[in-house]
């Protein structure tokens, strides 16, 4: 899904170029034809409802592919989980939350798939993660923040070519922007179910060290007679 979005991106790139070309043609006092706009205009329409339909798609599928990651940490073994299994896909809802709870939930399923931790696994919450879980949600937010700032104009509110011009470079740009989390996720997506595979396969096989069970202090000797 997130591929099929990459995709629908640089089809509105394209489409965005084009209408790009078209305005820095009419500012530029070249002759561009209304069957030529409307041409224009249809291409963009087309796209932007492609990348639509591809969002949601997409959007459901990292849902439930989130909602899964979290839920396999207990059954595989690890235990003190931070956050409940609902909440960890209601976070993304969640005004104000949603900037730092989903990157927290993704941050504890890659640290309590490590295939090396023990059974059960208690202490794993102080472990690191890769600096690419920090890249896909510093863009992710940019990329939220800037598509959402630049996408508010649009062609019919422009009152001239110099307007136009400015804001089909804007789509342009929104265009770009979106691709960069996406292929970021990809890879964490992938990276995460390989460690979470390997932890699974080798728990199935017993393969996974055990953690000792807590030794009862000795009660301590009883007092001498007087």
């Amino acid at each position: 899904m997130l591929a099929l979005v990459i995709l629908a991106d640089f089809a509105a790139l394209a489409a965005d170029l084009s209408q790009l070309d078209l305005m820095k043609g009419i500012r530029d006092g070249r002759h561009v034809s209304l069957e030529q706009l409307r041409e224009s205009d249809d291409r963009v329409t087309t796209a932007g409802l492609l990348q639509a339909g591809a969002y949601i798609a997409c959007i459901v599928a990292f849902l439930i592919w989130y909602g899964r990651a979290y839920r396999n940490l207990e059954r595989l073994g690890s235990d003190g989980l931070r956050f409940g299994k609902r909440w960890a896909i209601a976070y993304w809802f969640i005004p104000i939350g949603n900037l730092f709870r989903p990157k927290q939930v993704m941050n504890d399923i890659w640290r309590a798939s490590d295939p090396e931790l023990p059974v059960p696994a208690h202490h794993w919450q102080g472990n690191g993660v890769p600096a690419l879980f920090h890249w896909w949600w510093a863009l992710w937010l940019l990329s939220s923040f800037v598509t959402n700032g630049l996408t508010r104009g649009s062609l019919d509110t422009a009152e001239t070519a110099e307007e136009a011009v400015a804001t089909a470079t804007r789509f342009v740009v929104v265009d770009v922007i979106d691709v960069i989390p996406a292929v970021l996720l990809i890879l964490i997506i992938r990276a995460t179910t390989r460690r979470q595979e390997e932890r699974r396969s080798r728990y199935e096989r017993g393969a996974l060290p055990q953690t000792a069970a807590p030794v009862d202090p000795a009660p301590p000797p009883a007092p001498a007679p007087a």
